[in-house]
């Protein structure tokens, strides 16, 4: 009996060394994911940084765990090098985690503060508020319906830069990429952006203006919104 007990306990102790986190959270960035996205595109090949984000548990998938940001708009895919405790679907928690990059980046979970006690700036951001002005120079954008962009798209040479601008109604946005339908609803662009943007709504109107660059096909750059 005394041997059982000793070994339950041997057995629970080196499991809580084993899952136990020991790393050292002051080295993690505090960051909102959609701007580790902005900046995981100017990252250097081979490039290592640490972040810490709050967010929203979405799902696990064996090793793998799904956050969504607070606004909804970006998921961190996560892969684990660890054992984390069970969450539930929506549970707030700030995570530290590892981007390395390769040709896009890879991000290893490295601790989960489940009490929020760690949660930076980023996490008290109250995206419903406008603070992001325009900078760029709307006269220089031509209007086009998103269709006849896609028929002219077709004629355009390898190279070409355009801008334009088209009236449209918001549908997703997932991370950086926004997506936008034509007024009738049969034309979609898809539109990177390359700063943060007020939050929308499905179905919202909309101008949005946009910078084309041909490369076989058309890479389309979300440059501003006229909400």
């Amino acid at each position: 009996m005394k041997k059982s007990i000793m070994g339950v306990l041997v057995f629970l102790i080196l499991s809580g060394v084993l899952f136990s986190q020991s790393i050292d959270r002051s080295l993690y960035i505090d960051i909102d994911p959609f701007d580790y996205e902005l900046q995981s595109k100017q990252a250097l090949v081979g490039s290592t940084r640490k972040y810490k984000s709050t967010v929203r548990f979405s799902t696990q998938t064996g090793t793998l765990f799904f956050f969504n940001s607070l606004d909804g708009g970006t998921t961190l895919i996560v892969n684990a090098s660890n054992r984390f405790d069970q969450m539930i679907n929506n549970q707030k928690v700030t995570i530290y985690y590892t981007a390395t990059k390769y040709y896009v980046d890879s991000l290893v979970l490295d601790d989960i503060d489940y009490n929020n006690l760690t949660a930076g700036p980023s996490a008290d951001f109250n995206f419903t508020q406008n603070y992001f002005p325009s900078f760029v120079d709307r006269s220089q954008y031509r209007e086009i319906d998103p269709y006849n962009f896609e028929l002219e798209s077709k004629q355009t040479p390898n190279g070409s830069v355009r801008k334009y601008k088209s009236t449209v109604t918001f549908a997703l946005q997932t991370g950086t990429t926004f997506f936008f339908n034509s007024l009738y609803g049969s034309t979609t662009l898809m539109v990177e952006a390359t700063r943060r943007l007020n939050q929308m709504v499905q179905g919202q109107r909309v101008t949005i203006y946009y910078t084309a660059i041909k490369n076989y096909v058309d890479n389309l750059v979300l440059d501003d919104i006229e909400y």
